[in-house]
């Protein structure tokens, strides 16, 4: 498989999907050629001509951050899917080994505790943003994902979304329609943990005085 043009190509292991398994619905030059085209040709990225050793497909126990919560791993790059890597890019956020947290196993399974099914986010910092409302409760999107929803009213009207991901290790995602692309944040997931994600409002989400606004959120990890 070749990531990125002009790199060479390494070897990859396919495993198959779960069986409620959403279809994808974007162009992807990544995929098996077993099963559309086994000619001896290929394009610039994506699967390569070459021997194809069988393997069952198994996933490997708790599966990769990847299979687990794939929209954390590729949602802000679509592109990557149609064309590669760009030559700037890499495939971070990585862990202290340097492993890209995509291709690591699974989330860490404390944060997928019942226990922690709400976390609790609110608004300070402010800079021009006095006038946003208090965030809803964290409420998780999905039980097997490390992954939390609130909302919050802002300036002019209407509500603003947030998404909070535990990618693992200590590193965290925040996707809120107030900035546009993803905003890291770097804590542990511990009881009683904070992580804060300062956000740069160019939605716009607040009125109050001239820009640069700006505003944190901070999400705090119950106690149990």
């Amino acid at each position: 498989m070749v990531f990125r043009t002009g790199d060479p190509a390494i070897l990859v292991d396919w495993y198959f999907a779960d069986a409620a398994a959403k279809p994808m619905d974007i162009e992807s030059s990544f995929r098996s050629k077993n099963w559309e085209n086994r000619d001896a040709v290929a394009g610039v990225v994506g699967e390569q001509p070459g021997s194809r050793p069988w393997k069952n497909g198994k996933k490997p126990k708790g599966g990769y951050n990847g299979d687990s919560n794939s929209q954390r791993c590729a949602r802000y790059h679509s592109d990557w899917w149609a064309s590669g890597l760009g030559p700037g890019d890499d495939p971070g956020p990585f862990n202290t080994d340097g492993v890209p947290e995509c291709c690591v196993l699974g989330p860490p399974a404390s944060c997928l505790d019942s226990a922690f099914d709400l976390l609790t986010a609110e608004i300070i910092d402010i800079a021009g943003c006095g006038c946003l409302g208090i965030p809803s409760a964290l409420e998780r999107t999905d039980p097997g994902l490390c992954e939390w929803s609130c909302t919050y009213d802002i300036c002019a009207g209407g509500t603003a979304m947030a998404v909070v991901t535990f990618v693992g290790g200590t590193t965290w995602e925040l996707d809120t329609t107030c900035q546009i692309g993803a905003i890291a944040g770097f804590a542990p997931f511990v009881p009683g943990g904070t992580v804060d994600f300062t956000v740069d409002d160019d939605f716009p989400c607040c009125n109050e005085g001239t820009p640069p606004r700006s505003f944190t959120l901070r999400v705090t990890i119950p106690i149990v």
